[in-house]
């Protein structure tokens, strides 16, 4: 059944709007992605939304193809359906989803992820894209993180938040924990460090929990204190450190190239 919406006063509008603010998202535990290949993505693998709005005059087809999900569908009027847009060309269509979902994907490997308090949503979301394609399922986002579960940190994860489980606000007694199970902490930093060629060795011996830091900052002084191994790229050029998810692949696929052969 397809219900239209054309007053901002309607209930179900204005539980969409709250769901816009990251208290709300949080209280509901519920994610925002819009665009029908992310949608689209996230059904083929099983997740049921919990409810999809669409913006008037889309496509017949398309609107019968959602209908069939079991869902609640809505279709709202244009000027409706700008207010909750996160984008600048819409494609019509956003949908709702719950966090609480099992991870698609099984885990490449013994070694986990860490991102201390990565700001642009665009790196977090290239990150956990990143985690994805390299078999990566495990991330820990320290407290100070950007929301991964912002419209801008999906739209960049491209799917890939379907792939990887999120562990948000971990505190350094968590990073503790997975030195105590016999977790390497082995931190990116561009002083008093290895060269990553090492990185392969140290896979090899046991698993790794390897953390990338802030945009500015790089990782924190406790995480670095914490950690039992300080890595750095090697560069030639003149180009003084990384965008810190460029830096993030090469040091994944270090990690895990004998999981992707």
């Amino acid at each position: 059944m397809i219900q239209d919406i054309t007053s901002a006063q309607n209930q179900q509008f204005k539980w969409l709007k709250r769901m816009m603010q990251k208290k709300y998202r949080d209280s509901e535990r519920v994610m925002l992605l819009e665009g029908a290949r992310i949608v689209n993505h996230g059904v083929q693998l099983g997740h049921l939304p919990k409810a999809i709005f669409l913006r008037y005059g889309l496509d017949h087809e398309n609107v019968e193809a959602y209908l069939h999900l079991g869902c609640p569908v809505f279709v709202l009027a244009e000027a409706l359906f700008e207010q909750v847009s996160d984008t600048v060309h819409s494609q019509g269509i956003l949908g709702v989803f719950s966090r609480d979902m099992e991870c698609a994907l099984s885990i490449m490997g013994p070694h986990v992820v860490i991102l201390d308090q990565i700001q642009d949503p665009g790196n977090l979301g290239t990150i956990i894209r990143t985690c994805d394609a390299l078999g990566l399922t495990e991330i820990y986002m320290t407290k100070g993180t950007t929301d991964p579960y912002s419209q801008k940190v999906l739209r960049a994860t491209m799917g890939s938040i379907f792939n990887v489980k999120l562990h948000t606000h971990v505190s350094m007694d968590v990073l503790q924990g997975l030195k105590d199970k016999g977790f390497a902490l082995v931190s990116t930093a561009l002083e008093d460090s290895i060269s990553l060629s090492r990185l392969t060795a140290f896979a090899e011996q046991g698993a790794i929990a390897i953390c990338f830091g802030n945009e500015g900052n790089g990782v924190s002084q406790t995480v670095l204190a914490m950690s039992d191994y300080r890595v750095k790229i090697p560069m030639r050029g003149g180009a003084e450190s990384l965008n810190v998810a460029v830096a993030a692949a090469i040091a994944l696929y270090q990690i895990q190239a004998k999981y992707l052969e």
